[in-house]
């Protein structure tokens, strides 16, 4: 895996990502009109969305890491669209994935997993041992993704989550060891 400065590159189609959608992942050099998007995208998403300004202060690096999911240009744009992203924070060995979206039409086609991969290495390449999230009670597709790549249900936080009000689901996962942490 490459240092966090350096883009981050999958091939999509025809990758081994498996996601037909993903043109190129990238974790830095982010392209111009990434973090607007991205704002646009947390709105369709979540009925409490983060600020551009919040998404933004993922790719400061240190401890926050920002992924960005491309499609290829169609044939009306002339440049890769953002269709998801991913915010992680990395503290000794503890990661969190702070926020993962997908752009409701990219949804079911593999986008979401593509881009939990990708954050996973991240964190991991950050130092982080284990990775822990809140999810929605009521998000099942998002808890099913995230218990398929190995998350498991560790507690719940009470009326966590404004408008509406709602429980979140605390989840957890141990990372495999990597070959420059050990």
């Amino acid at each position: 895996m490459n240092d966090k400065s350096e883009p981050q590159h999958d091939a999509g189609r025809d990758g081994a990502s498996g996601a037909g959608d993903v043109f190129m992942l990238l974790t830095s050099g982010f392209l111009p009109d990434t973090f607007e998007r991205a704002a646009q995208i947390e709105c369709e998403c979540f009925s409490d969305p983060w600020s551009r300004r919040s998404l933004e202060s993922f790719a400061a690096g240190g401890p926050y890491a920002f992924v960005a999911a491309y499609a290829p240009p169609s044939p009306a744009a002339d440049k890769p669209e953002l269709i998801g992203y991913a915010c992680v924070c990395v503290a000794a060995e503890f990661g969190e994935l702070c926020n993962i979206a997908v752009a409701p039409g990219r949804r079911r086609s593999g986008v979401g997993r593509t881009i939990l991969s990708r954050a996973l290495d991240v964190c991991a390449s950050m130092g982080a041992l284990r990775v822990e999230l809140e999810v929605r009670e009521s998000n099942t597709a998002a808890r099913a993704l995230y218990e398929s790549a190995g998350f498991a249900v560790v507690g719940r936080r009470l009326r966590y989550y404004r408008r509406p009000t709602e429980d979140a689901v605390l989840m957890e996962k141990t990372l495999d060891a990597y070959p420059d942490r050990i």
